[in-house]
């Protein structure tokens, strides 16, 4: 689906369904997003990420609820990083798109539950920036988060294209410590152990201000780099993690 209006070219949202879904037999589903990195696409979390196959397994177990993994593309194609912005340039309206497009769209197409607390948001590397920071300004949209590879700000491309104030607006590691957080507001992080110093240091900074504010924050660390795999390993966990502040 795409949005011409808000400069969203037309292109694959992937949609899981959970084991015994059934449209319209009564049960409310939570859904969880899933944002891909940059380069990426919307099939990314379902070929390398192994999505649909973590989620049968969890579900079938029952160490999750059944919900629905939606997998939307947030660049549009070819290497434009979006970083699930609205650009100001007049460009992709990513962040409107997601919230006032793709979310309705879903939960009028899908038996969902529509409460905030009942939509997760998961990504890795840019999407796990995406996730932070959607989840952590948007709360009366989302709730739990699961921020893969995480970064704390969009980049310095960004920087210059918002300036200093809007920057800092949209990154975390800058507005932690003075957002609102009508909580809980679960957030679970993970990254790879051979993943650069600064990156790490960055996503300990994260952890740090999150702790601070009183949140429930929960980290797993995994012995690989900036990768799928690393990204495979850890969705699980979140979701598991994720799945204790579900609506019950």
């Amino acid at each position: 689906m795409g949005a011409p209006d808000l400069g969203i070219p037309g292109a694959a949202t992937y949609v899981y369904l959970p084991p015994g879904y059934r449209g319209g037999s009564g049960p409310r589903y939570p859904v969880v997003y899933l944002f891909h990195g940059t380069p990426g696409r919307a099939a990314d979390w379902f070929a390398a990420g192994n999505a649909a196959r973590a989620l049968d397994v969890l579900i079938t177990r029952r160490l999750v609820p059944p919900m629905i993994a939606v997998a939307p593309d947030l660049n549009g194609g070819g290497l434009h990083d979006t970083e699930c912005l609205d650009d100001p340039a007049g460009g992709r309206q990513v962040e409107t798109y997601l919230r006032t497009r793709l979310v309705p769209w879903v939960d009028g197409h899908y038996d969902t539950d529509p409460e905030p607390a009942a939509r997760l948001l998961a990504g890795m590397s840019a999407g796990g920036f995406c996730a932070l920071d959607q989840g952590l300004r948007h709360r009366d949209t989302y709730r739990p988060i699961i921020s893969i590879l995480p970064f704390g700000d969009p980049g310095g491309d960004w920087r210059e294209r918002l300036g200093p104030q809007r920057f800092a607006a949209v990154s975390p590691s800058s507005y932690l410590p003075a957002i609102t957080l009508p909580g809980p507001d679960p957030v679970f992080l993970c990254t790879g152990e051979e993943t650069s110093r600064a990156e790490r240091d960055g996503i300990d900074a994260l952890q740090a201000q999150l702790t601070a504010r009183g949140e429930p924050v929960a980290r797993h660390d995994v012995g690989d780099g900036h990768s799928w795999r690393t990204a495979r390993i850890c969705l699980p966990y979140g979701l598991v993690f994720a799945a204790r502040y579900l609506p019950q």
